[in-house]
């Protein structure tokens, strides 16, 4: 069902051939491309190789190849508008993740982005916040260290920490995070980017993030293929290793290389995977799309968090947030008195729905009746390498 989907992106990954010696599905193949945001790939392969798909499929693919490049360059010319704003004020930023992956990539344009990612540090976050209100950036969602902002269609978020969780280890990644951050290189005016082998960390790192909360997508699996393939031989292993193990990653580093080296010919050379654990794995990455939300109910990540956090009222946390939460969840209520609170609760529970509609109920019935489901994820990503603190609450 998924190999010759997997083999389309390794021929556009390698710039390998393309040689169709049996039948494709190609609506498989689109609807796989459409729910993990790569037609624009695929379609890039179709081109090169002057392959002979369904008309109809064709032109879904042309549409979107050419629209994934419109707004790649949109997406460009707005980051280059922030970045300016910040470097004006003195303002120091990191860039990590996709927009500087996408340039390790055979076109840059092709590898998508659902937002731009920017750090600052906590002492300038407030700062940074308010200038880009000042430049008619609109405010959309506010999430404890993070505040996302959109203007002309072009989505952002504003970190003032990388990574917030866990990741059922017991470890603290954030100020692991900031500590990698102080080694960042510049690379132009107050914009600087973490060296080679800790940006290697993090996308590994944040792929661990991804897969504690809803999932994980292909495109994460193709942003470390192309990177290690794009500096195989500037990485130091031993540093690399040592940090994972550290930082009780080195079961989930290795579970990750070993699929970049089934899907994409990387060469690195880690530990076999138990092929019972692969085939759960790679059916939950390529079933549920980019971040792993599609047809994936998000209130079965509430009950697998707090299974392997030991609290079931994490569960609860989702709908009732604490006073002080709210104050970082919700900008409405950042500066009312605490009678407000319940008003609070309310107006998230609305905002959720107008914006979210069904999936706010779904996450809701998820909380009720997917024990069972939460129970197999979470044994399941134990396997894979998260939920490793053994102080943990175990199922």
């Amino acid at each position: 069902m998924y190999d010759d989907f997997k083999s389309i992106l390794n021929i556009y990954m390698s710039n390998k051939i393309f040689s169709q010696t049996k039948k494709i599905n190609w609506e498989n193949i689109y609807h796989l491309a459409s729910i993990h945001n790569v037609q624009g790939i695929i379609s890039a392969v179709i081109k090169n190789n002057e392959l002979c798909i369904p008309g109809e499929i064709n032109s879904k693919l042309q549409k979107d190849f050419y629209s994934t490049l419109m707004y790649s360059v949109k997406q460009e010319n707005e980051t280059e508008k922030l970045l300016n704003i910040l470097n004006k004020a003195c303002i120091p930023h990191v860039l990590t993740k996709g927009y500087v992956v996408r340039n390790y990539y055979p076109d840059k344009e092709l590898r998508t982005m659902g937002d731009i990612d920017i750090l600052v540090s906590e002492e300038n976050f407030e700062k940074a916040k308010e200038l880009l209100k000042e430049n008619d950036y609109r405010i959309t969602d506010t999430y404890f260290n993070e505040v996302s902002f959109d203007k002309n269609n072009v989505h952002f978020e504003i970190h003032k920490s990388l990574l917030d969780e866990d990741l059922g280890n017991g470890y603290d990644y954030g100020k692991y995070f900031d500590q990698l951050c102080k080694k960042a290189v510049k690379v132009k005016d107050n914009t600087y980017e973490l060296n080679i082998n800790d940006h290697l960390i993090y996308l590994i790192a944040h792929i661990g993030k991804h897969f504690y909360n809803e999932g994980c997508g292909i495109r994460m699996i193709m942003d470390i293929a192309v990177y290690i393939n794009r500096f195989e031989y500037k990485l130091d292993w031993n540093y690399l290793w040592n940090e994972f193990e550290k930082i009780r990653l080195k079961k989930f580093a290795q579970n990750i290389f070993y699929i970049c080296n089934k899907w994409f010919d990387t060469k690195i050379n880690v530990p076999n995977m138990d092929i019972e654990l692969y085939n759960e794995i790679e059916t939950y990455i390529l079933e549920a799309g980019t971040f792993g939300f599609y047809e994936r109910n998000s209130g079965v990540k509430l009950l697998r968090k707090s299974y392997g956090s030991g609290k079931q009222g994490n569960v609860m946390s989702w709908f009732f947030p604490k006073d002080k939460d709210m104050r970082e969840l919700s900008e409405w209520y950042k500066d009312k008195p605490i009678l407000f609170l319940p008003a609070a609760w309310i107006k998230r529970w609305l905002d959720s729905f107008r914006t979210k509609k069904w999936s706010a109920i779904s996450k809701a019935l998820g909380t009720v009746k997917g024990k069972d489901i939460a129970e197999k994820q979470y044994g399941m990503l134990k396997e894979l390498g998260i939920y490793q603190d053994d102080n943990k609450l175990n199922i």
